[in-house]
């Protein structure tokens, strides 16, 4: 037997054979089904659920097959629940979508399932709902439930879809007055299929003649009736406005079971067990955590727990040791760092204060650029001033609007890093920024943006606001809050000694922050440096993660990450990234986030 813990850990991993072992579970009622609904419970909430139902002949499922290539196109995952009639030997379906969709099998984006009606009345089969929950659970964007297909009976897809697709032949005639009873009633959308073949003018006004009757309050969802061909792919990507539109109209439904808070805060216990020999080889138990990231659904570690005080090294020999060949010094910067084509910036180069910008000779992208942010060739951790950052985010700033218009694509993200010192991946001590102007800005915040929009879309605000409420309301893991700017400690850790994120409410770039904002950010910046440094840290990741230049859909808000980041040993100078995060792509953490922000709190306390 495998417990719901395991089974929520897989699920949520999207393993596909554990999956699959689930639905069979649920499906067949087995002796797993009850772990398995455990597991699901309260996992729920994040897939759109369409349901396509429609009588028989009309072409659902080459309908549902053109819609996976759509969805595919705009980078969702999919899973499609197909609802057979049942075989009268096996019980099993007879039809098999499966077969019909068989192109999407081997996509791991793509998952479909068949289940047998097995003589349920309603158009589902009686486990469908179940079988829905664990794909939800599964993390897939779009949930495809294609109903069996015998006319009327099928209301029973109005309680399980969000979003309701009645596919009608042409030619329908009397079955359009047939099915005014029931699935008229309840679809949102209204698709004529097959619409090259004769009559499929007259279906289209008949159903528009109906719809007529339908007497919705001012300002409702008004059902469209739509044309495809879905043999050839027409009229689909339409039909998947549509579901989009309806989604942003409608008003959001709970997710999951009633009463369930918009931020789940997910937590799975594991417990470890072990003879140890600094107990004299008694039998215990080590507990160790898998937390969910509220937003993806990406998981996070948190064990071991044990690690050597963290001591700062000689950073001033360091730092003596470096100086003579840095090439960002002041005798030495003009002669041998480049410069920018006139046409992008004029004289080569930009300057604020003692901050300056030029290209980077070894660029990342189209637009590559480093601003070395002082004269001074170190300045530690403790002391970084508050005007020096500020200086550099706003030369950074003028200059991503600058070279934003310059990308031949149709959006851009204008990216600020920060790797401050060796630990972190510097390859100069100097203090100095990156500068990445890109419409192609790194998988992990392409992803948060999909998940955001997605939020957006069945919430009705940005997840950033519902996760500052979730938070204040909580506060165990904030730090600073000075109104504009915002610092906490994620809940899902970055880092094995924890990390720290700040939020600018209601500004997606870097662009939208005036000079006042961007030193209220500098000053706080500064200060955490600080805390991190009073913990004995003396090394730090930062990156701004921005929306596109372009975008205006108000999903995301500007979040500044940082990590800080050390030699696991002093002596042997090992990195504090292994497997783990690189090759699996799990973040591990050594130290919860309540005690790792409490910690922050007390050093910004008492500075």
């Amino acid at each position: 037997m495998i417990a719901a813990s395991q089974w929520a850990e897989r699920i949520a991993a999207g393993d596909r054979r554990a999956i699959a072992r689930a639905i069979s579970a649920v499906e067949n009622q087995t002796a797993q089904a009850a772990a398995v609904r455990a597991a699901v419970t309260g996992r729920t909430g994040h897939a759109r659920v369409v349901g396509i139902t429609g009588p028989p002949g009309a072409g659902k499922s080459t309908l549902v097959n053109a819609l996976i290539k759509e969805l595919l196109a705009r980078d969702r995952r999919v899973a499609v629940v197909a609802v057979d009639p049942s075989s009268p030997i096996s019980g099993g379906a007879v039809l098999g979508d499966r077969i019909r969709m068989a192109e999407h099998q081997t996509d791991a984006r793509v998952f479909i399932r068949s289940l047998a009606a097995r003589g349920h009345l309603g158009g589902l089969s009686r486990t469908a709902r179940q079988v829905i929950d664990v794909l939800d659970a599964a993390r897939f964007d779009t949930v495809i439930v294609e109903t069996v297909g015998a006319g009327q009976s099928e209301v029973e897809i109005a309680a399980v879809a969000h979003t309701k697709v009645l596919v009608c032949p042409p030619g329908m005639g009397d079955e359009v007055q047939a099915i005014k009873a029931g699935v008229l009633e309840i679809a949102d959308i209204f698709v004529v299929n097959k619409a090259d073949l004769p009559n499929a003018d007259s279906t289209e006004r008949e159903l528009l003649a109906m719809l007529a009757l339908r007497n919705p309050p001012h300002g409702a969802w008004r059902p469209p009736v739509l044309r495809s061909v879905a043999t050839a792919g027409l009229g689909v990507a339409a039909l998947l406005e549509a579901i989009e539109q309806h989604a942003q109209a409608t008003p959001p439904r709970p997710a999951g079971a009633p009463g369930e808070p918009r931020i789940q805060f997910r937590v799975v216990k594991k417990r470890a067990r072990l003879h140890d020999p600094r107990k004299a080889f008694e039998l215990v138990e080590i507990e160790s955590e898998l937390r969910e990231d509220p937003l993806t659904g990406d998981t996070a570690r948190i064990c071991h727990f044990a690690f050597p005080a963290r001591k700062l090294p000689d950073l001033s020999a360091l730092a003596a040791g470096t100086q003579e060949s840095c090439p960002f010094c002041p005798q030495r910067i003009a002669a041998v760092t480049p410069r920018f084509p006139d046409a992008l910036v004029p004289g080569g180069r930009l300057a604020r204060g003692e901050a300056l910008l030029f290209p980077n000779l070894f660029p990342y992208d189209d637009v590559s650029g480093i601003i070395v942010m002082s004269r001074a060739h170190f300045l530690p951790m403790h002391a970084l001033p508050a005007a020096m950052i500020a200086d550099a985010l706003k030369l950074a700033r003028d200059f991503i609007a600058r070279a934003a218009p310059t990308l031949p694509g149709a959006r851009s993200w204008g990216i600020v890093t920060w790797n401050y010192m060796p630990p972190a991946g510097a390859s100069q001590v100097h203090p100095h920024l990156q500068v990445i102007v890109t419409d192609a800005p790194g998988n992990a915040l392409r992803r948060e943006l999909a998940a955001e929009s997605r939020f957006l879309e069945r919430h009705g605000l940005p997840y950033a606001q519902a996760l500052a409420a979730a938070e204040r309301e909580r506060g165990e893991r904030a730090v600073l809050d000075e109104g504009a700017v915002a610092w906490s400690v994620p809940f899902c850790p970055l880092g094995m000694l924890g990390d720290a994120e700040a939020r600018f409410a209601g500004r997606a770039t870097l662009g939208e922050c005036g000079d006042a904002g961007i030193d209220t950010f500098a000053q706080t910046l500064a200060r955490i440096c600080a805390a991190y440094a009073r913990l004995g840290m003396w090394s730090f990741n930062l990156t701004l993660f921005p929306d596109a230049e372009q975008e205006r859909s108000g999903r995301h808000w500007l979040t500044a990450r940082l990590l800080p980041r050390f030699y696991l040993h002093p002596q042997l100078h090992n990195s504090d990234v292994a497997y783990l995060q690189l090759l699996l792509g799990e973040k591990f953490g050594m130290v919860y986030p309540e005690v790792h922000a409490a910690a922050l709190r007390e050093q910004l306390a008492a500075a």
